[in-house]
């Protein structure tokens, strides 16, 4: 099953939970951090999960890109491209990070949800037919 990580700043959750849901719906299998139990080491679950997927979605919002955490977690996405395929989703106006300048970016500002799922599962579905 396609494992997908989606990295986002825990201040833009809400945006985050609906798209993850979405996104599961579709016979995605999206690791989140909700899984994290209590008492485990949350930032080492966080780099292993961040290691072990098949797509990145990136959530690029103006919290995500000041998020220490969240630019580790580009920096793996970034590092694993011969492996991994990295979808940058603008979803509120911010300037794009140079180090992701080179990626197309998915517009998700003003886009309902279900239709976002459904461009997110298409690049998914396309790139997995190449």
């Amino acid at each position: 099953m396609t494992k997908i990580f989606i990295s986002y700043s825990r201040l833009d959750r809400e945006l985050v939970d609906d798209l993850s849901h979405e996104l599961s719906q579709r016979g995605l299998d999206v690791w989140s951090d909700r899984n994290i139990k209590a008492g485990e080491d949350w930032w080492e679950e966080i780099k292993q999960a961040a290691e072990k997927v098949d797509y990145y979605i990136l959530v690029l919002t103006p919290n995500s890109i000041a998020s220490q955490s969240t630019n580790f977690e580009m920096g793996v996405a970034l590092s694993r491209q011969d492996e991994a395929y990295v979808i940058p989703v603008l979803m509120k106006d911010v300037r794009i990070p140079h180090h992701l300048s080179s990626l197309q970016y998915l517009d998700g500002r003003n886009v309902d949800t279900s239709k976002l799922g459904e461009k997110i599962s298409e690049i998914i579905k396309n790139k997995e037919s190449e």
